[in-house]
Formats: structure tokens, C-alpha cells, sequence
């Protein structure tokens, strides 16, 4: 029992998750935010360490106001900040564009192929933009009504992949990127 509860925690530790709504403490300031979470994985994050991940996703880290006056985009950098707290192995994405200019929605495609190519991290994304399942996955399964309704590789080939989309009348596409298997996921598209 002992060697489960320790590789649970291990494998724990190796991962982080940013959901589509993953709500801030509007209190906190993005200091004190990311030096609670790395908390709950028993970190202890400096000021120098919390700099550096403001900066990684594109925010000030000299921002010292509450993160409630913070823009949905910048909270959405946030939130990408507090996933990477602890340097995962494996991340889980849920939209993480959500909310972010167009040219942030660039910054965080190439901080995640960086992720992934230079430090070898396993990122599973889910989105509904077509463009950033093909930009940056390379493998993607399509969902329809809760079975795989398209598997393959991304990138060069997606126009397939959305010629497959518009075929199954399908609006949601999730790829788990980047470097090895990725999973999508789908939602049927309102007739």
C-alpha cells in the first residue's frame, strides 16, 4: 500500500493541468499565486523563481497589483505560469488560448513547442481551434459522440484533418502534441 501511495505522489508531481476555467484568487498578486501552488507540491518558489515564470508566459513580473485588475488574456498567462510551477513532465491543456490576442496566442504556441522540443516535455492539448491542433500537435485523435472518429498525424497532413472535421460535422478538435501520441477531443457541431 505504502509503494502505491508513493507512486501516486511521484507520478503527481510530474504532472500539472490548466483547465478551461481555472479561476484565480483575485486577492493574491501573481507572486503570492504561484508561491501558494507550488506549495501544494511542496516547492518553495523565490521571487527570482516566480520572475522567471511570469516572464516565460509573456507577464510583467514586476506587476504588483492584484490579479483581480488583471485582462482574461492576462489571467490566462497566469494560469499557464501556475501549471508549469513545477516543472512538469506531462501537461494537460484545456484551451489555453482562451482569451489572448492574437499575438499571444503565437507567444504561447511557441513557448509550448519550446516546452516540448527543448526540454522534452509531453503536452496534451484540447482545443477547438483547428490552426493550433495543426501548428502544434503531431498526432491528433477527433472525438464525435464519445468515440475516436479520426486518428492521425498533423501538421503537413491537416488538411485532412480538417477535410475529416467538416465531414463529421465536428467543431472541436483536442491534440495532445508536440513530440509522441496526442489526444483530441470533440464536441458535435450545432446544425
Amino acid at each position: 500500500m505504502r509503494a502505491a501511495v508513493a507512486t501516486n505522489e511521484a507520478n503527481r508531481r510530474r504532472l500539472n493541468a490548466l483547465p478551461e476555467s481555472h479561476g484565480v484568487y483575485g486577492w493574491m498578486r501573481s507572486h503570492e499565486y504561484l508561491q501558494f501552488f507550488a506549495g501544494l507540491y511542496d516547492l518553495s518558489l523565490t521571487r527570482q523563481d516566480c520572475n522567471k515564470r511570469l516572464a516565460q508566459v509573456g507577464l510583467e513580473p514586476d506587476d504588483h497589483r492584484p490579479i483581480r485588475a488583471y485582462s482574461r488574456g492576462m489571467k490566462q498567462r497566469l494560469g499557464l505560469a501556475r501549471a508549469l510551477v513545477n516543472d512538469p513532465a506531462l501537461l494537460l491543456l484545456d484551451e489555453p488560448t482562451t482569451g489572448l490576442d492574437p499575438r499571444g496566442r503565437r507567444d504561447i504556441h511557441d513557448l509550448l513547442l519550446r516546452l516540448n522540443r527543448n526540454d522534452g516535455d509531453n503536452i496534451v492539448l484540447s482545443t477547438h481551434i483547428l490552426d493550433d491542433g495543426e501548428r502544434l500537435c503531431n498526432r491528433s485523435d477527433i472525438l464525435g459522440k464519445g468515440l475516436v472518429r479520426y486518428e492521425g498525424k498533423t501538421g503537413r497532413e491537416g488538411g485532412e484533418v480538417q477535410d475529416r472535421v467538416r465531414g463529421e460535422h465536428l467543431r472541436a478538435c483536442t491534440a495532445g502534441k508536440m513530440t509522441g501520441r496526442t489526444v483530441l477531443t470533440e464536441e458535435k457541431a450545432e446544425q
